[in-house]
């Protein structure tokens, strides 16, 4: 009896130990579909159904990161680093497990997930993050150091920045008569330290219209668009910043449709306002509204517009809706504004063309490229022609042969001038990567090691030693590097092309 007792307890061990691999297999399968959910996700039934979901989904993405994609990852950064960029600000529980995980496994966004895990002001976690060698320090130098005047004390520094995680009280938001904060650089708003997003995500539900749209507007620059009835009724009593800043937030996580209708609402209600509403009609069209390219279509063509469609549009908004989301049928009224003298149009006519996969207007393009300039338009358009590089193309070659152009007229001008601004010839080189997708990082380090350019000597000052002279070699700058590289690989390219070709 013994001797059929033993195998059948341990058959009957290994059928339950198979029940539950398979239940985990199961469960990390269906953890890992979530974690490939698209951002913006989905509207649900209730804001806060919805702030439950993208929590789910954020602590996937940390369990199973995408893959890495080097061309893509340049053009619009990996997903992570921008979810750890909002976990900074949202330590909950449900994100400290996935958090310590991913960091215990030295991962590439390891300083990123370092931020993440301060922000609990937990000394284990803390402890965890001294651990790893080199990242408090690379955390406490590279994001906080310029927040005190004590610019060389790390470790103080760090203090300061968790101080933005404490406040007194049960607020953190207090009532403003302007409703929201004064506006600092790059639009942002000046927020009071210690907010995270649950803090902002209850204090929707104040008694206060200002703390309201406080917490709207602070979860909106972080991506996350809620209801926004409280926008809609505090929009006529906003300074002109404040309704600029509204009118540039986009949804990366929460709030995609429920932003698009914001905008069309406020666009009504901004009519007199030339710049803001500009910015809330072409921002609907970014946000994925169609119909208005059409009526911007009608205008610059001079066709009268319907009675009942009609705006009091100028040709220049009709000109930037349509370089929002251009199409090939737009390419001979954009090359005919390209060539106007008024330089402002035309500048946003050849970004309009950028994003066209056309021969005759990436040939219009490449025009415009081949005068290097560090104006901000032209950055613009080589912005939109990297954009464009993770698209399914038809005419690549055509978009590689342009920017290989404007590189080496980059390069001349750079070597010739001796200039110290290589702005517009590193933004062309990471246009040219982006666009022929290859990872030529191994490449341009090698080519900056190459001979020396010259040799620059000088003196300085020892304490023990004194006064020493010194020789160091001088080697090419990462984007004369980056510009040689790329132009290595197309010519080599094409005198491949040229030896393949049928004689």
């Amino acid at each position: 009896m013994a001797r059929i007792l033993l195998p059948l307890c341990v058959a009957a061990v290994l059928f339950l130990c198979g029940i539950v691999t398979a239940g985990d297999e199961k469960a990390g399968g269906e953890v890992e579909k979530v974690a490939r959910a698209e951002f913006p996700i989905g509207e649900q039934a209730t804001f806060e159904a919805e702030i439950k979901h993208l929590a789910t989904v954020l602590a996937a993405k940390v369990q199973y990161p995408a893959p890495e994609q080097y061309t893509r990852d340049i053009v619009v950064g990996h997903e992570l680093k921008y979810v750890f960029e909002l976990l900074r600000e949202w330590p909950a529980t449900e994100f400290r497990q996935p958090l310590l995980e991913y960091f215990s496994a030295k991962q590439f966004y390891e300083d990123e997930c370092a931020e993440a895990l301060l922000a609990y002001r937990d000394e284990e976690l803390t402890d965890l993050v001294k651990s790893h060698a080199g990242v408090f320090g690379r955390v406490g130098a590279t994001r906080f150091y310029r927040q005190e005047n004590d610019m060389n004390d790390i470790i103080g520094n760090l203090r300061l920045w968790g101080r933005r995680f404490e406040f007194t009280g049960p607020k953190p938001f207090e009532p403003l008569d302007s409703l929201l904060p004064e506006s600092k650089l790059l639009g942002r708003l000046k927020w009071p330290a210690g907010i995270t997003v649950d803090d902002a995500v209850r204090q929707l539900g104040d008694t206060e219209l200002s703390i309201r749209l406080q917490s709207w507007a602070w979860l909106a620059e972080r991506g996350i668009i809620a209801p926004t009835e409280d926008v809609i009724a505090a929009w006529p009593r906003l300074k002109y910043e404040h309704q600029d800043f509204i009118s540039d937030v986009r949804p990366r996580f929460v709030g995609h449709q429920r932003l698009l209708k914001l905008f069309e609402k406020l666009a009504l209600m901004s009519a007199e306002s030339e710049g803001i509403n500009d910015t809330l009609i072409v921002g609907q069209v970014k946000l994925g509204r169609m119909e208005t390219i059409t009526q911007a279509r009608q205008i610059l063509a001079g066709v009268p517009v319907g009675k009942a469609n009609d705006a009091p549009w100028s040709k220049t908004l009709a000109l930037k809706v349509l370089a929002a989301a251009p199409s090939p049928e737009d390419v001979a009224v954009l090359i005919k504004i390209s060539r106007e003298v008024d330089e402002y149009r035309a500048g946003i006519a050849v970004e309009g063309l950028a994003q066209i996969d056309n021969l005759e207007a990436i040939d219009e393009v490449g025009k415009y490229l081949a005068k290097p300039s560090t104006d901000f338009r032209y950055s613009f358009v080589v912005r939109r022609i990297e954009q464009q590089s993770i698209k399914q193309l038809r005419n690549r070659d055509r978009y590689l042969d342009i920017l290989a152009t404007a590189l080496r007229n980059a390069l001349e001008i750079s070597t010739e001038r001796h200039t110290r601004d290589w702005r517009p010839l590193r933004l062309l080189g990471d246009a040219f990567i982006c666009m022929s997708g290859q990872d030529f990082r191994k490449a341009i380090q090698a080519e900056k090691k190459k001979e020396p350019t010259g040799r620059v000597m000088g003196a300085s000052w020892n304490s023990s030693k004194g006064f020493q002279t010194f020789s160091r070699p001088v080697y090419h700058d990462t984007a004369t590097s980056i510009a040689k590289v790329c132009l290595d690989w197309y010519s080599q390219r094409a005198e491949e092309g040229r030896a393949s070709a049928p004689r």
